[in-house]
């Protein structure tokens, strides 16, 4: 059944296909996620805040219900936390794994980037999609956003590392964009079941 999309989400995954360049796709599918992931968080929240109000001794307890209110904000998510949640919640393992699959060799060697900046395997030659599951996508997360950051920032804050923007790097970056665009469209399919017209 057809739903609404948010327009953002729809031009981060619109833009990503009408752009030639691996690491504008990357950063695109990137950017979907994160917008994803902070609207799950508030949603959660909006709710938690709703049953709170809607309670029928609201009025006899508000000193209460006004710090449960404070703890609910306070206690939001880090971004990488927000992120991890999200995808754990709704990336599915099996799907990410056939592109894994698909790329093991890539994979399953350092990725070395002209400018120095390098990520380190994500798997063996003796993973399976069953090992794999154990971890799943949210063992990810990690590596992907490190990736972001070097391509927005212009140099990993870590190594120093930097991803010059050559050909021999857009072949090297090809599986990741690969296996960011499996998490972005996992992450509009729950946008589609889960979106409500002014939520976010």
């Amino acid at each position: 059944i057809a739903g609404d999309i948010d327009p953002s989400v729809t031009s981060f995954w619109l833009g990503a296909f009408e752009t030639r360049d691996p690491a504008m796709k990357y950063l695109l599918h990137y950017r979907l996620i994160e917008f994803l992931a902070m609207s799950y968080v508030k949603s959660e929240q909006h709710k938690d805040l709703i049953g709170i109000l809607r309670r029928p001794h609201l009025i006899s307890s508000t000193e209460g219900a006004a710090a449960e209110i404070a703890g609910l904000f306070a206690l939001q998510a880090r971004e990488t936390d927000r992120l991890k949640k999200f995808v754990e919640e709704t990336v599915n393992s099996d799907k990410v794994w056939a592109v894994i699959e698909m790329n093991k060799q890539d994979f399953c060697s350092t990725a070395k980037f002209d400018g120095g900046y390098q990520v380190k395997a994500i798997i063996s030659q003796e993973h399976t999609k069953e090992t794999f599951s154990k971890v799943g996508p949210i063992g990810l997360v990690d590596k992907l956003r490190a990736i972001r950051n070097c391509l927005a920032h212009g140099q990993d804050e870590g190594t120093r590392g930097v991803i010059h923007t050559t050909q021999r790097n857009a072949r090297v970056l090809g599986p990741w964009v690969n296996l960011i665009e499996t998490f972005a469209a996992e992450a509009m399919l729950y946008a589609r079941r889960t979106y409500v017209p002014g939520e976010t």
